[in-house]
């Protein structure tokens, strides 16, 4: 059976988020907004360097990003600290009661 490697990325960084410093999925991009993904109790989050909030996301997403940016290092929170804390990935930002 062929590897998945996204499915694999993604259950490194799952079950982790009650560890003091969870591993997170950055993928980098050439603007340093570098998109990460962590794992918050079985819900996938996205914060990048345009995001006030994180968001929620599934799957497809993530996939998505690895097919725009690349294989993502695999790297723990604390790496981002610079950026963002584990607090900044427990509120989602309510897009359904946003307008545009």
């Amino acid at each position: 059976m062929p590897e998945d490697p996204v499915a694999d990325a993604l259950d490194r960084i799952a079950e982790q988020w009650d560890n003091d410093d969870p591993e997170v999925l950055v993928f980098r991009d050439d603007e340093g907004v570098n998109p990460t993904v962590a794992d918050v109790d079985g819900d996938l989050r996205l914060l990048s360097m345009n995001l006030v909030q994180a968001r929620a996301i599934g799957e497809d997403d993530v996939r998505a990003g690895w097919d725009r940016y690349g294989k993502p290092d695999i790297v723990s929170l604390s790496t981002q600290s610079h950026r963002f804390g584990k607090r900044h990935f427990e509120d989602v930002a309510d897009l359904e009661g946003s307008t545009a």
